[in-house]
Parts: structure tokens; sequence; C-alpha cells
């Protein structure tokens, strides 16, 4: 029996081949969107999933309060938390710290050099409390010794080729020797903890400083990654209720109301974005947007094949009454349209897989990950694209079966066909559909056009400064900041350089410079924490930055380079400054207080995304060339290869222990809004594929339309009826359809997107042409889709058209 099913849905779809392939298209282009996006969605779910004890392992987070009330949530803790919570809760079975810190790693042996910033600092139970699969060593001891680093096994590779590497000796910043104590296996792609390196933590005493490691010190900085195992991950709620006495008797007393201490789960770490992070983290509302995207492609997919069953089993009906008449029960035909589906969605899922592996590189190189289809890891996915398969089979038979039993065979067979034929073939299902296909469709053509044009206004914002051509160096090196001025002019003299500055650091990366300051003069008295710049004289000229009030920094004067302030036009306003006249500022910026005037206010310059409002910012020449981390040079367009090669050259005289490293600004602040980028992509091809399908259904219902009507069509063209009067007839309704789909799509359009800009400091308004042209667009289309078929009708010759029956 069961064959038999097969052989007559076999012959169904050859004899029906145009329909056919318009439902296996639309199945299987369906199918593979929603496999991409389920790929994507199962993988970032992954993350940090594969930690026997993730489940107890939680990340010490700080909640910072400035003096404004402002709070802060950073990812991170200081150096002197972590041995006071193993000391004052015996809850804590374990307490690592984390920190990266570029340094130059060479490899005296064969002279292989690198600037790595993958290089992190660890606890000694770093790898007992993290699943890292260890190739050699003990996860207990690797990092006991007091310069001891373990290598991931590219980082292996790439230094030491297929030599064994444990027992070696790296040198660190060209002064410090670290014995590899073992070699670990590359961190999963959908790890929070990407490293190259790990060395144990008493080492960063040597590389960075005695200071580090002292509590008395290092409150402030640097900032470390730190985490705790419970033996029952159930008492961090008693932990976390004691927080309050352990500040009182463990922080300095002037940090007791600035610091409070989180607990959070590892495993939200990826979904749950913070300040200071180690990546970028990914809100599982992104998730659940992709994922309800994924099911609406897969639902127009499902309603063109519903609505094409629809109309195509009307021209069966006599078939199935014949079926019914000669002893066919309901079932038995409901398990012939289950056959059929089945026979359909196999074609078209075969045909989904063959497309996902052919897009899944390109899907990779958009989303910047490693998806595979098949892998030992997906087998839930694998179960779950089964139990789809078998959703959709007996969902897009259901309708047609249950729509076909509303009749007896009488009516079938009999003189009502034609009654029966044209209230089954009503608009009632075939409305709903359309314009939930539609709905779809134009509510993703609107947020593309809305995630397009912010995109479009964030690349054509003036900035406040110009990041075009201008090259950023990174000073890694300490010989190099103590001979700042030496260093400088021999980049200067570089051919193609226009301009060479520099400035402490990029707020992006790792914030503002804050420091206790006092604001005096004009009756003024302020005190607050004031975030800091430390630049050098020729920043603004550089950054091609402008003065509104007052002016900028004097090359060659001692006095601006020892007491000079600039403020930008936030801070003023922040402050109520006027008029730079009279206006003193000290900064505990160094172990003596620097005290100066105002002597100018910059016009407002964006130093971070555009997701934030401009900070207050306080620019000074920097007092010592140890907050010097980053030259800034201005460029000449031409020759630009020659010049990074000579810049290289150069770079090799002054510090021959660091390798040459760069970045211009101009793509570091586009990587800012990579997600957004990467959004935008995606939405522009979900939209196209939306409308692909929603318009193939349209077509194949356009034909059945005009092929149910060829008799009607000919005595109208008889009665005198147009050319444009028959495609009026037969492309109205559908135009209906869409325009009541307007209705529904541009409210949740408008209502999502509108919550989407909120993430934005600086955001375009959303227009009401753009709903406008998002409605004509769509008329467009389905107007293109259905007037082939209505043209054809209305230019046939009206003779033939009636000798149709």
């Amino acid at each position: 029996m069961i064959f038999n099913y097969f052989k007559i849905a076999l012959r169904s779809l050859w004899r029906f081949k145009g329909y056919a392939v318009v439902n296996i298209l639309g199945l299987a282009a369906g199918i593979t969107c929603c496999l991409l996006i389920m790929l994507f969605v199962y993988d970032e779910w992954q993350f940090d999933q594969f930690h026997e004890n993730g489940d107890h392992i939680y990340r010490v987070t700080t909640i910072e309060k400035t003096e404004d009330g402002t709070l802060h949530h950073l990812a991170n803790a200081y150096p002197p938390v972590a041995p006071r919570l193993q000391a004052a809760f015996s809850e804590l079975e374990q307490v690592v710290r984390f920190f990266p810190y570029s340094v130059s790693v060479k490899n005296p042996d064969n002279n292989t050099l690198f600037q790595e910033e993958k290089f992190f600092f660890a606890d000694s139970l770093f790898f007992s409390m993290f699943s890292f699969q260890l190739l050699s060593g003990n996860p207990a001891e690797v990092l006991t010794a007091p310069n001891a680093v373990v290598l991931t096994t590219e980082t292996a590779k790439r230094y030491f080729g297929d030599e064994n590497p444990v027992g070696k000796t790296l040198k660190i910043d060209a002064l410090h020797d670290f014995v590899i104590t073992g070699v670990v296996e590359n961190p999963p792609h959908h790890s929070s903890l990407q490293f190259d390196f790990v060395a144990a933590m008493p080492s960063i005493s040597n590389v960075m400083g005695t200071w580090v490691l002292n509590s008395g010190k290092s409150w402030h900085y640097p900032p470390m990654h730190t985490f705790v195992k419970l033996a029952d991950h159930q008492s961090i709620g008693r932990v976390q209720d004691q927080m309050k006495e352990f500040n009182k008797t463990n922080l300095p007393d002037y940090l007791v109301d600035m610091y409070s201490f989180r607990f959070q789960p590892f495993k939200e770490i990826h979904f749950t974005p913070l300040e200071g992070d180690m990546a970028v983290a990914v809100r599982p509302a992104y998730l659940y947007i992709l994922v309800i995207i994924a099911i609406m492609i897969l639902a127009i997919a499902c309603v063109n094949y519903i609505n094409l069953s629809l109309s195509r089993l009307i021209q069966r009906l006599r078939e199935i009454g014949m079926r019914r008449v000669l002893g066919a029960q309901n079932r038995q035909i409901l398990f012939q349209m289950l056959t059929e589906s089945a026979l359909y969605l196999t074609i078209a899922l075969v045909l989904a897989i063959g497309l996902v592996n052919f897009f899944l590189p390109t899907f990779n190189h958009l989303v910047d990950k490693q998806l595979v289809l098949w892998d030992s890891q997906n087998v839930l996915l694998g179960l779950g694209i089964i139990g789809m398969v078998v959703l959709i089979a007996a969902l897009v038979s259901l309708f047609p079966a249950l729509a076909l039993f509303r009749f007896h065979v009488g009516g079938i067979l009999k003189s009502e066909y034609t009654k029966v034929s044209r209230k089954f073939s009503g608009f009632s299902f075939k409305n709903s559909f359309v314009i939930f296909q539609f709905t779809v469709a134009i509510g993703l053509i609107v947020a593309t056009m809305i995630v397009q044009y912010q995109l479009s206004f964030i690349r054509s914002k003036d900035l406040g400064l110009q990041p075009d051509q201008t090259m950023v160096i990174p000073i890694r090196d300490e010989a190099v900041q103590q001979n700042f001025e030496t260093v400088k002019n021999t980049l200067s003299s570089i051919s193609g350089v226009v301009s060479v500055s520099a400035l402490s650091n990029f707020p992006w990366e790792d914030g503002f410079y804050g420091f206790p300051s006092a604001i005096e003069g004009q009756g003024k008295n302020i005190e607050a924490d004031l975030p800091t710049l430390f630049v050098d004289e020729d920043f603004l000229k550089t950054m091609g930055m402008e003065i509104s009030k007052g002016r900028g920094f004097l090359n060659n004067s001692i006095s601006d380079k020892q007491t000079a302030f600039l403020m930008n036009e936030a801070a003023a306003e922040k402050y109520g400054i006027k008029e730079v006249e009279g206006i003193r500022i000290k900064s505990a910026s160094t172990q003596e207080v620097k005290e100066g005037d105002l002597i100018g206010i910059v016009k407002n310059f964006h130093m971070k995304s555009l997701h934030h409002p401009i900070d207050p910012i306080v620019l000074t020449v920097s007092p010592e060339s140890y907050y010097i981390d980053n030259f800034v040079v201005r460029l000449e367009t031409t020759n630009l290869a020659q010049t990074i090669k000579n810049f290289s050259e150069k770079w090799a005289q002054v510090a021959p222990d660091r390798p040459f490293e760069y970045f211009f600004l101009d793509e570091a602040f586009a990587e800012l809004y990579r997600k957004e980028a990467r959004m935008g992509q995606l939405f522009s091809y979900f939209t196209i594929l939306a409308l692909f399908i929603a318009c193939l259904g349209m077509f194949a219902l356009a034909a059945f339309m005009s092929e149910r009507r060829t008799k009607e069509i000919g005595i109208r063209k008889v009665l005198g009826a147009n050319v444009s009067n028959i495609v009026t007839l037969l492309s109205k309704d559908f135009v209906k359809l869409v325009l009541v789909s307007v209705i529904f799509a541009f409210p949740i359009a408008w209502w999502a997107m509108n919550r989407w800009l909120q993430d934005f400091a600086y955001r375009i308004e959303i227009q009401w042409w753009m709903f406008v042209l998002a409605g004509v667009a769509a008329v467009g289309v389905a107007l293109l889709t259905v007037s082939f078929h209505a043209i054809r009708a209305a230019v046939a010759n009206p003779v033939d058209s009636l000798k149709t029956e």
C-alpha cells in the first residue's frame, strides 16, 4: 500500500512539473535559511558549555559608582580581590585570576619574534578549574613555577615547528625568560576564554612591576578577570549576601561605597554585555530575533505549499471523489496527501542540505564563525531537523485534508462541482496566507532600510576628528616611551608623514584615565573624577580637531606642557563653563598634583562608538612618558605602501626587540559597528529570500487564477474589455492583499526597529517615507510577479479561451 502511495505521488509530481518546481524551490529556500540560522544560534548557545564544572563557576564582576552617581558594571575585579575572597569564604573551593597583556615573544634558538595579544597571566589552579585539554603537563602543576608558561598547540607550532616545546625557553619583552611547562589544545571557538599563552601569575611582577600584586597599589589597575568555583553552587546566594560585610573588612575606606561585587554565572558571560569584557557578548534578544526570522521564512515557504496544495486540489476534486466512491476512506486519502508532502519535503530537504553546504563558507565569512553542518556535537540539531520535517509534512497535509473533508462525495462528482470549486477556491485560506507572507516580507524590508540608514548615518557622521589616513602605532617598549621626543622626530622625518602625535589610550579598549580633580574659578569649586586623555602638543593638529573657545597647546611651550588643560564642549556644558578665562584645574594624575589653567575648549569629538554619548573629557600634555601608549600619525595618501614599509624599517632600528604593529583609525572605528554591519547584511539576505519565496507562491497562484478564469476572460474580451482591463481584473485582488499586509507590517516593524535604535546614543529618526517606500516596493514586486500571467491571459485569443473546459 505504501509503495502504491509513492507511485501515485511520483506520477502526480511528474504530471504537474511546474507546480512541483515552485513548491520544491520554495520549501528548499525556506529550509536552507532556517538551517543556516539554526546552526548559528545553536553554536552561540554552545558557548562555554564544555567545562565540566561550568555550573559551579562564577565570575566576580564590579559595580563601580562614580562621584555623580553613575553606575558602571565592569566585567572584572582588581588583583587584591581574589586572595581576600579566598581567605574570607570557605565556600569558595578555588579562586583564579586571568589577565591579558600584550608582550613581545621571541624564540632565542631561531629568532622567531611576534607581538602577542593573547598572552595571559593566570593563577596556578586555572587548568584545574577549566576543562581545557592539556596534551602535556599536569593541570595542578603546570603553573606553579614562577616563570612557567603553557602554549596552545597552534602557538607551539608557530615558534617550534614539530619540535616538542616542553622545557624550552621563550624570551618575553626581550628581558624575561619563561620556561614552557605544558601544551594545551587550542581553546574551542565557542569558548569565552581565548588565549595563546598562559603564564604563571607571579611572573607578572617581573613583566609589569611588583606594584601589580601589591594590595596597596592595585585597587584601580590592572583590571583582572576573577573566577571562583564553589563546591555547592547553591551557596552562592550566601556568599553574595555577605559581600557588604566583605567590603567593609577588606576594602580601603574610600572604596567601600565606590565598589560592590557581584557573582555572574560563568555560562552567562557570553550573553551579558559588560564593560571591559574580553570579547563582544551576544544579547539573547538578537538570537531570539534570528530564530523568529528563521521560523517566519520557513512559515512563508510552508504557506506557499499549503496555498498551492489547496489551489491544485480543486483540479483533483473529481479524482478524489472517484477514490471515495470506490471505497477509499478519509485516512487513506490523508495518507496519500502525507506521502506526496513527504516526497516534496524529502526532495526539498536534500536540495536544502546541498544549498547549505554550498553557502556555508560564505555564511561563515559573514558571521565570522567556523560552522559545519555535520558534526558529532550537532546530534540534537540533527534530531531537530528530522522533527521539523515530520512536523512540516503533517502541517502542510493537514490543511488541504481538513478543507477537502468538508465536502460530500456527491457534490464533487455531480453538477455542483463548479459551486464546490468556487467555494473551495475562495480566498478565506489564501487571503490569510498571502497576507502573512507579505507582512513578514514588508517588515523585513522596513527593518533592512532602517539598519542600512543607521549604518550610513554612522559612517557619515562628523566625529569631531579625522580618522582617515591616520595610523596608530602602539608603544609597547619602555625605551621608546623614555625617549619619546627622539623617536617622534625620527618618525616625523619619514617621507609621506604629515604629522606625528601621541595619546595615552583609546577609550573603547581601556576606558579613560579618571583622576580626583578640582575645578576652581568663576565662582566654582567642583570636585570630580575627570576622564582624562594624555596627549602631546601636536595632538589636535594631527587628529584634525577644532577649538571652539580659547586656544590649543603651543609647541615648545614649557608652561603649556607643565600646567595647561583643555576640555571638550561636553565637559564645559556639564560643569557650566562658558569662558576659559579664570578657570583652574587641579588633577592628581601623578604622585604630584598637576595644576594649571584651562586654556581652551575643544569641539566635541567621539572616542567611543555612537552607542555611547560623548564623555566629558579633559586633555593635558602627559606629565610622564609612562602614560604615552600610542603614536598617532597622519599620512599622505600617495604611495601609502612605501610609507608603511619605511615605518617598518625605522621601527626595527628604534625598537629591535618589538615587531612593527599598526592599525588605521578609520578601520578601528568601523570595527566598533561590526555587529550592526553583520546584522544589516543578514537582514538584506533574509529580506530578498522572504520576498523570493512569497513571490514564488504568488506567481503560482496567479497562474492558477488566470487558468480558472480563462473562459471568463475570453467572454470579457468578446464584450470589449482591453488588455489593461484584464490585467487590472487579475491583479487587483493580490494588490489588495499586499496593502492589507502593509497595515499589519508597519506598526510591528516600527516597534521592533525603534527598540533596536535605542541602543545608540546617536541615531536616525524613523521617517514616514521609509514605510511608504517599503510599501511601494512590495506592491511593485507583487504587480511584477502577477502581471506576467495577467498579461499572457489578456493577450490570448478569446476564441481559444472559450473552447476551454
